[in-house]
């Protein structure tokens, strides 16, 4: 019984983590998430013509500034988190316009595939 007890508890941590927390993604307040006012975000809305319905960020200056599954990239507003991706599919929960394009990474210049509105 305290096994499953065990295991119920744990499942129960990685579903809060899961629903919130620090992960990047669409609905996400780290980074991401669409916004209309910082209040919105933990740290930044950025609204513009490539994140049009706002997007949850934070400056960076490396990658472990940036929550789990974005990544710190050089852009036309300062560095700041971006959410990663590997294909077009996998932007699309952001909206029709999103593609997967390539950001140069703060620490090592190198391309990050990061989603973006175009």
């Amino acid at each position: 019984m305290r096994a499953l007890s065990n295991v119920l508890f744990v499942a129960m941590l990685a579903t809060s983590a899961a629903c919130g927390g620090s992960a990047a993604g669409p609905t996400s307040r780290a980074v991401g998430g669409a916004c209309t006012s910082n209040s919105d975000c933990e740290t930044q809305c950025l609204s513009n013509q490539t994140f049009p319905k706002g997007y949850c960020t934070r400056p960076c200056s490396k990658d472990s500034d940036c929550a789990s599954g974005s990544q710190c990239v050089k852009d036309d507003f300062g560095n700041i988190c971006e959410v990663l991706c590997s294909t077009v599919n996998s932007c699309t929960d952001f909206g029709p316009k999103f593609a997967c394009d390539p950001k140069a990474r703060v620490e090592d210049g190198k391309n990050a595939m990061v989603c973006r509105s175009h």
